[in-house]
């Protein structure tokens, strides 16, 4: 039976390429959908950090379940005598002759590594690292948990905002039908909504002084939609899989579109309410200079890129349009794409010692056509045999 630190390092190394391979998809999903509603890319967004969440969970019923495929069988690793990887054999599938009577025999090809690898110790490192990464972001998790959960207790001791009979108003043009509270509190520099069951929109009283009333309206429509469209448990499972996968860059990438998007569609929310886009972005610019010196909470109206929000909310194209980041998203899903394939060429049962081609530093230079290993290339591991 494959021990779980062999699944759990296969799984963790496979998702390099399926996480690369999600995020490519979903790259393309968006660009093609940037002329559309906000709603449409959150929901790609969505769905490819379920997609994200599902594969590692696939993997790793394959691995411990599932027989082995045919690719998966054609390729074998090459251990030395001290059990280290030296080497991978590719035999090739068998091909029927004209005669039924002699079969094709496949000669396996071997291609040897100038060094050699001990993948147990590799995968017990991956995993102890992983597991390290894991518990580091669970514990800041449950320090967010019980911060909000504190800041929840003591909002519920607080007096009715004046503008809870507002916020009902809106409500009620919003469809929404969950029971809220609407309090002010010295305790938070922005809007926020704390709970979900009894969720609470905590109001800063010294930041909501210099709005408007319109203003005011816009900001409590921005956080109902929050309340509406079930954010805070959408933002928590956001946060889950952040935690699980925290190794692939494409999760944080996907995790950013979302909260984006999710801003986003709060934004219309709020301008269809206030009725004016630039009235509402003056008031997320004075909100955002009460919030400087304040950690952002579970959800507020001036989270996101503030400035890519106003840009989007006055129609205003950014200057610089230098694709920097996304030469370095786009190198970052290749190497992780590379990485991956590594690991599914890794991925084999053993091979009993078989002669046929060696395919070693003389064999690819004749291959190449050109001297990439100059010299004899002397192979650590003394007797190279399969295990």
């Amino acid at each position: 039976m494959t021990s779980w630190i062999d699944v759990a390092g296969w799984t963790l190394l496979h998702f390099l390429w399926q996480g690369a391979a999600i995020a490519v998809a979903t790259g393309a999903l968006l660009h093609l959908l940037r002329n559309s509603s906000p709603q449409a890319r959150y929901a790609v967004a969505c769905a490819a950090l379920a997609l994200m969440l599902a594969a590692p969970i696939g993997t790793a019923l394959t691995l411990t379940g599932s027989p082995r495929s045919a690719i998966a069988d054609s390729v074998h690793l090459l251990r030395s005598s001290q059990g280290n990887l030296v080497g991978v054999a590719f035999t090739p599938p068998s091909v029927p002759g004209p005669s039924a009577s002699t079969p094709t025999v496949p000669t396996p090809t071997e291609l040897t590594f100038p060094i050699e690898l001990n993948t147990q110790t590799l995968f017990s490192t991956l995993v102890a690292l992983w597991l390290a990464g894991v518990g580091i972001l669970l514990a800041r998790l449950a320090a967010g948990c019980w911060r909000v959960r504190r800041l929840h207790a003591v909002a519920r001791g607080e007096a009715m905002s004046r503008w809870q009979s507002v916020a009902e108003d809106l409500a009620s043009r919003l469809d929404l039908r969950r029971r809220f509270s609407i309090v002010d509190s010295a305790r938070v520099a922005t809007p926020t909504v704390v709970g979900w069951l009894h969720p609470i929109v905590m109001l800063p009283i010294a930041a909501l002084s210099g709005l408007t009333p319109r203003q005011v309206e816009a900001i409590l429509a921005h956080e109902l939609a929050h309340i509406r469209r079930h954010d805070f448990i959408v933002n928590l499972l956001q946060t889950l899989a952040e935690t699980a996968l925290f190794y692939h860059p494409a999760v944080w990438w996907i995790s950013a579109r979302i909260r984006a998007e999710r801003e986003h569609c709060c934004d219309d929310v709020a301008v269809a309410v206030c009725g004016d886009a630039r009235e509402y972005a003056a008031a997320l610019t004075e909100l955002a200079s009460w919030s400087l010196a304040n950690p952002p909470l579970v959800m507020a109206a001036t989270r996101g890129p503030l400035l890519d929000r106003i840009r989007r909310l006055l129609h205003v194209q950014p200057s610089d349009r230098r694709p920097r980041r996304t030469t370095i998203a786009a190198a970052v899903v290749l190497t992780c794409a590379v990485a991956g394939a590594f690991g599914v060429m890794l991925k084999a049962q053993p091979l009993a010692r078989t002669e046929g081609v060696r395919l070693g530093p003389a064999g690819v230079n004749e291959l190449l056509g050109f001297e990439l290993f100059p010299g004899p290339v002397q192979l650590p591991g003394a007797d190279a045999r399969g295990t």
